[in-house]
């Protein structure tokens, strides 16, 4: 079923407190003046602010939804208290086509012309926006902070552009398998340069250019996807914003300087590289991946190489356990061309190591489960998939002097 929804979120607590006084003061200055009625001093005369502290004070939802059918005064109160609208995507092209891009683009334009102060809005897989929206935006309120739109492949990037441009308060957008080009990127950054969690998943059309624009002029952003994106290099982002502590940019193309630029802000601390293409990272030697710990990572906790093959040896883990003090989780599930010289360097270097995912690997012998054992003080879980490969005495060995690991 396709259709627009709202939701409010309201706060509740103290509000009833604050009314019972309210309520008191009218009933003594009713009695001051009793040509006055109480009900007509209630109801008809109660500022906005004081029909605001009743509805906040509504506990169900089919008191909240009433509320506006009372006059037009209090229907402006319960529309000023919306927060959220999204779109929900139809289940088969047949619902589609019976409401129609026309329709659609109506209805969406009085919504948001009807609740001015909303702050997050979803319209993800909707259908496309025809001119009758981009004539009415000038009514929509500019409050919105938080806006999806994931899997628009009907909006051209001329529709995405002028979208962007009505909501410069955004602090978070989603782009997940947009149309997005560069240009839009260029537009979004100069429109709400105060973003702070970007989206960029599986857009294609979309290069190290367009990231470029977001993290020059976007200097507040502190999480971005750009996992799927094919023609991302990384460049892209070579002195991005300290802000930035998390980046998903699972298999994406990353070259050398690429990985250099991520960390470049330094103030990196979440950090998914899983899967990450070998013909553009791996020259033999697979030394691209280590300048992760090259001086600029300092600050990261979070590390996931899962699936990145032959792009990580035993070069990459010590650079990486040598140059990321702060590393709490990493998981290098079948990176099969780590052996014993990098379990030593882990046990050796990473003093703060909570979690160790070495799923599929065939490297982690005896030597290699007893050198995480005697170094990572402080590791309490180790996921393993194949236990082949260790023999009995050792698990045994870890058993007993690592009892809380599990």
């Amino acid at each position: 079923m396709m259709g627009l929804s709202s939701e409010d979120h309201y706060k509740q607590g103290p509000v009833q407190i604050a009314m019972s006084e309210i309520v008191e003061e009218e009933r003594k200055r009713c009695a001051r003046h009793p040509c006055k009625t109480l009900t007509t001093s209630l109801i008809t005369n109660l500022p906005d602010d004081c029909l605001n502290l009743i509805f906040l004070g509504l506990k169900t939802s089919i008191d909240r939804s009433s509320f506006g059918l009372t006059c037009r005064q209090w229907l402006r109160i319960q529309n000023y208290n919306h927060e959220s609208l999204w779109f929900h995507s139809p289940l088969s092209s047949d619902t589609l086509l019976e409401i129609g891009p026309e329709n659609f683009s109506i209805i969406l334009c009085k919504l948001l012309a009807r609740f001015q102060y909303l702050k997050f809005l979803s319209l993800s897989g909707c259908p496309e926006l025809t001119d009758v929206v981009t004539s009415q935006s000038q009514y929509f309120g500019s409050h919105i902070q938080v806006l999806y739109l994931d899997s628009c492949s009907k909006l051209s990037d001329i529709k995405l552009c002028l979208m962007l441009s009505w909501f410069p308060r955004l602090t978070t957008i989603s782009l997940k398998n947009s149309r997005i080009t560069d240009k839009g990127l260029e537009i979004l950054a100069q429109s709400c340069s105060s973003l702070q969690n970007v989206n960029l998943s599986k857009c294609q059309l979309i290069s190290d250019s367009g990231v470029k624009f977001v993290s020059q002029n976007c200097r507040q952003l502190c999480s971005l996807c750009i996992s799927d994106c094919r023609n991302i290099k990384g460049i892209g982002l070579h002195g991005c914003s300290q802000t930035l502590s998390y980046l998903e940019a699972e298999g994406c193309n990353l070259e050398s300087e690429g990985i250099k630029a991520i960390v470049s802000g330094g103030g990196i601390e979440h950090m998914n590289l899983a899967g990450v293409r070998e013909p553009f990272c791996y020259k033999g030697e697979g030394y691209e991946l280590s300048k992760i710990g090259e001086g600029f990572a300092i600050n990261l906790r979070v590390l996931n190489l899962q699936n990145c093959g032959s792009v990580v040896n035993n070069r990459t883990v010590t650079v990486i356990s040598k140059g990321c003090p702060s590393l709490q989780v990493c998981n290098l599930g079948f990176c099969y061309m780590v052996d014993l010289e990098g379990w030593q360097a882990i046990g050796l270097n990473c003093h703060n190591l909570e979690e160790l995912d070495v799923t599929g690997f065939l490297g982690l012998k005896d030597l290699g489960l007893q050198a995480l054992c005697d170094g990572c003080s402080k590791l309490t879980k180790l996921h393993i998939w194949d236990l082949n490969n260790i023999s009995f005495p050792a698990e045994k060995m870890f058993d007993s002097k690592r009892p809380n690991v599990i």
